[in-house]
């Protein structure tokens, strides 16, 4: 993440600790204990982000490998097709995007003489798309073998594309749960917030004293892991 996205994510797990030190102890003594849920945050805010990373880098995968496939079918060689993909890529990418940096590495590696086998190994070790990784095993037989070449790219690249639609598709069906999902997780919290607002001496008992305070870490205990049970079961693969 860059320098601002963890100012934020920093500043989001401090006020949501604040939030449950309030809400679940009403003393800002519990809040260093609490942060202890600060490396979870951040550490889940970047796996987030390196998820839809991953998502947007397999669909520019699939663009990248259509555009090899329709340079092999106008004669260019393997070696010259990465090249010619590549340019092709700039019109629909910008140039930061890291399908433009991974073809840019393997155009550069063929220059120096690697072979474009070795090149997608790497890449698909970097990337750790699965993908990636089959299409490099193919595109290395392939080649071997001498077959069709540009056929299995365009074939890859089309069962790739059905994988992207059926996630999309997945993805559209668990719209509706995952906003469900979303407010089940703040009902809890919502609750002990609503009865602290209109009967604050309802909850005292629960407070500052041995007893209500191991009740509700328990309690915290299980919002926590219904949390995470959710998360789980809303959360599709790449």
């Amino acid at each position: 993440m860059e320098k601002k996205e963890w100012v934020r994510v920093l500043a989001k797990g401090l006020l949501l600790i604040l939030l449950l030190a309030e809400l679940f102890y009403d003393s800002l003594w519990a809040v260093p204990a609490l942060s202890l849920l600060l490396p979870y945050i951040i550490k889940r805010a970047g796996e987030n982000k390196r998820d839809l990373a991953r998502q947007q880098l397999n669909i520019a995968f699939r663009d990248g490998i259509l555009a090899v496939s329709g340079a092999l079918s106008a004669g260019y060689a393997v070696e010259n097709a990465f090249g010619e993909a590549l340019k092709s890529l700039y019109f629909l990418y910008p140039g930061n995007h890291r399908i433009i940096k991974e073809f840019q590495l393997i155009v550069r590696g063929i220059e120096m003489n690697r072979t474009p086998e070795e090149l997608l190994d790497d890449f698909a070790e970097r990337s750790g798309l699965e993908d990636v990784q089959i299409f490099a095993e193919v595109f290395a037989v392939s080649k071997r073998s001498g077959g069709n070449i540009a056929g299995v790219i365009s074939d890859t690249a089309a069962r790739i594309g059905e994988k992207i639609e059926v996630r999309r598709e997945i993805e559209t069906y668990l719209s509706a749960k995952k906003f469900e999902q979303k407010i089940m997780n703040v009902m809890p919290a919502g609750i002990i917030l609503y009865v602290k607002l209109t009967s604050p001496d309802f909850l005292q008992g629960l407070y500052k004293n041995p007893a209500g305070i191991l009740i509700m870490t328990c309690c915290l205990l299980l919002y926590g892991g219904a949390y995470l049970l959710s998360e789980k079961l809303m959360k599709i693969e790449v």
